[in-house]
């Protein structure tokens, strides 16, 4: 620091003190003017009863002269205060600033100090990383991955510092490897799942950053820096996928956990199901039972000419029985968890071709799993190739998963069950595993090809209409109201799902029981209707509720929810 410093130093002191006493002063004046103001304050409440009107009005324009005065005072207070606190810290700043000067003065009145011999190694500059934490050092492979990338990284270091013979060369490289290290440890520590490409990108620009400034600084070094630059960004490179390795498997865990979670909800859904239609199937079968053992009942007591035709009966409803009885052991098979159905099946329309999904299904009927996936977050329903019923269908499912590994469309996900796949390597597949397995080798896709034939067109604007600010506010707290409700019980029918509201659930159920007689009756909260046989034999009651729950009431049974247009289906067809 020179002389002119510090006399503007000096300056400043001598300012600063010089508003501290003004300060001082202007608060001695203010505590006076109060001391003044009260004592007129005094005056003015001892003649308040006793002056006259014009006395009192010159007091009350002395004290409001007054307490102007003393704001005003109070203002050019405040300012001082302001003007002194900004002094307080410029001496502060100037404290460090003296100090840093009179250290610098010292150094320079000892002349030139001897430049120390440059006796760090290269490489023990790498010893801190080591102190750092990834998440990679908790795997044990992906830590002798990372250990070995870094000694790799230290070879090449200590390679290319034999190379730099001069002090300042020497010191411009191990320069640079420290702060190359220590951007290599943020770029790893702020590494999280879904960001590696941004990672990379990063380890491609402090490289090249570093390499512009050191070879800026001496171009001597720019060619063998380039060599090194370019060597250590592979390892570089490695060290974050190494890293990135340790969120993979992480997400890969995660997706695996909600992929048995999703299968398991889908078993006990499976399950559910399958026992409805078990109870569904030995009522047929004790109605088959019930039947035979009427007909023989009146093949005893009918006449040799009557028996050749009841006879012919039995020999039908045997038939039937044997029929119901392979269908009750078929579901029987699927109960015990590892029987079903594997499909193979595709969507031409939503994901183009040669994308195959493969998953596997315990329901009795297959086709329903399939129209549960082409709901409505398709735009088109899938087209099947083949159902192919195992004994072990998880077994099975696992073992073309695991074939076609590699033909997975999501890599990371295993949930997603998509594979590109040509459909004739498909089919080999398929007939290796299943050789009388069926397997179609054409996709109708038969509403995305009518949808392709049909012309689009523009936006139609003339056909909206903006809300005003009533319909925005209804609008808004419909929105909020669907927000929070809680979910309602809804119905899925064996069709595709579509907006259903009881006024449709009703027409559904109409369709269903077509066959038989019914009077609908309605209420305020729900809609009865009353079954009948062609005889007007009652055979039972179906409730249908505003909120969509639906209620069935037999002769001599009690009344009983379903969740599904399908147990409908299956009583009354």
């Amino acid at each position: 620091m020179g002389i002119s410093d510090i006399f503007q130093v000096n300056q400043i002191k001598e300012e600063n003190d010089r508003l501290k006493r003004e300060l001082s002063g202007m608060q001695a004046e203010n505590a006076g003017l109060r001391n003044q103001l009260s004592d007129i304050q005094k005056r003015y409440d001892d003649l308040y009863n006793t002056v006259s009107g014009k006395k009192l009005s010159d007091l009350q324009k002395e004290i409001a002269a007054l307490s102007e005065q003393i704001e005003s005072l109070n203002a050019t207070k405040a300012k001082a205060d302001d003007e002194l606190q900004k002094t307080q810290l410029k001496a502060e700043s100037l404290k460090t600033v003296i100090k840093a000067a009179q250290k610098a003065v010292k150094a320079d009145a000892k002349n030139e100090p001897e430049a120390p011999d440059l006796i760090i190694n290269t490489f023990s500059l790498f010893t801190h990383i080591s102190e750092m934490h990834y998440n990679c050092l908790d795997v044990p492979a992906l830590r002798k991955l990372f250990s070995a990338n870094k000694s790799n990284i230290q070879k090449l270091t200590v390679k290319y510092e034999d190379r730099y013979t001069t002090k300042t060369n020497k010191a411009l490289y191990q320069l640079m490897i420290l702060g190359l290290e220590a951007e290599l440890q943020n770029i790893l520590l702020n590494l999280r799942f879904g960001t590696v490409d941004k990672a990379k990108e990063k380890v491609n620009s402090v490289t090249k950053r570093y390499y512009d400034i050191t070879a800026n600084g001496n171009r001597s070094i720019a060619s063998t820096l380039k060599k090194f630059i370019d060597e250590l960004t592979v390892y570089y490179m490695e060290a974050v996928n190494i890293e990135y390795e340790c969120y993979t498997q992480r997400e890969r865990i995660k997706e695996e956990q909600k992929a048995i979670k999703e299968q398991m909800r889908q078993e006990a859904e499976e399950r559910r199901i399958l026992q409805q239609h078990q109870k569904h199937i030995e009522k047929e079968e004790q109605k088959y039972l019930n039947e035979i053992e009427n007909v023989k009942l009146s093949i005893a007591a009918s006449t040799d000419e009557e028996i050749e035709k009841y006879k012919k009966r039995l020999a039908e409803l045997e038939s039937m029985l044997n029929a119901v009885e392979d269908k009750k052991e078929q579901i029987i098979k699927l109960q015990n968890g590892q029987a079903g159905n594997v499909y193979v099946i595709s969507n031409i329309g939503s994901f183009g071709e040669n994308v195959f999904k493969i998953g596997m299904t315990r329901r009795d009927d297959p086709q329903e799993r399939i129209d549960e996936l082409g709901n409505a977050s398709v735009p088109f329903p899938f087209d099947v190739h083949s159902f192919i019923f195992s004994d072990n269908a998880v077994e099975l499912e696992t073992m073309l998963h695991r074939v076609l590994d590699n033909k997975r469309l999501n890599k990371v996900n295993k949930r997603k069950e998509f594979f590109n796949i040509s459909l004739n390597e498909l089919e080999k597949l398929v007939h290796k595993i299943q050789p009388a397995a069926e397997f179609k080798m054409t996709a109708l896709a038969e509403q995305y090809n009518r949808s392709a034939q049909i012309p689009g067109g523009d936006i139609i604007y003339s056909e909206i209409k903006p809300l005003n600010a009533t319909e925005q506010t209804a609008t808004a707290r419909e929105s909020a109201n669907t927000t929070s409700a809680p979910p309602q019980t809804t119905v899925q029918n064996n069709v595709a799902p579509d907006q259903i509201t009881s006024e449709n659930i009703i027409d559904k159920i109409k369709n269903i029981i077509k066959d038989y007689e019914y009077q609908e009756e309605a209420a305020p909260d729900f809609t009865r209707l009353h079954i009948y046989t062609g005889n007007r034999k009652k055979i039972g009651i179906i409730k249908i509720y505003k909120d969509d729950r639906i209620e069935i009431k037999r002769p001599g049974e009690p009344a009983q929810q379903i969740d599904s247009l399908y147990e409908i289906n299956n009583i009354f067809t």
